[in-house]
């Protein structure tokens, strides 16, 4: 599973992925099975610093990273971005006060663009 998350060219392929790792690994073996399962050292340590608490925003975090060691050869694109839209409709970034930024994925392998959203058609209660 650790090799198809490096080499997927799709980012929910990658999360799932992830996720499945972490479920399937107590905390306390993650540090041996990650040097096990990655060649690079900081790469086990940033899958470590995933927390089941906040694993939405560190997965983030982590595969972002990932992606960008792969450098021109990475097959997911991922972008920050201020605002989205679709037609003329505003697509808002997930209300997270722990995701920084609004995350736009382009995948390779999948050949689809990926992006996580509040939905904007829910009335506010306010």
């Amino acid at each position: 599973m650790a090799a198809a998350l490096l080499g997927g060219g799709d980012y929910e392929l990658q999360v799932s992925l992830s996720e499945a790792l972490c479920r399937l690994t107590p905390r306390k073996d993650r540090e041996q099975r990650t040097n096990q399962w990655f060649s690079s050292r900081d790469v086990s340590r940033a899958f470590c610093d995933i927390q089941d608490r906040d694993f939405e925003v560190d997965c983030r975090h982590f595969l972002n990273y990932v992606n960008r060691c792969h450098g021109d050869q990475r097959r997911v694109h991922t972008f920050p971005c201020l605002r989205a839209f679709l037609d003329s409709t505003e697509l808002f970034p997930p209300k997270d006060e722990k995701l920084e930024k609004f995350w736009v994925d382009f995948n390779q392998t999948s050949e689809c663009l990926s992006f996580f959203t509040d939905d904007p058609q829910v009335p506010s209660l306010t």
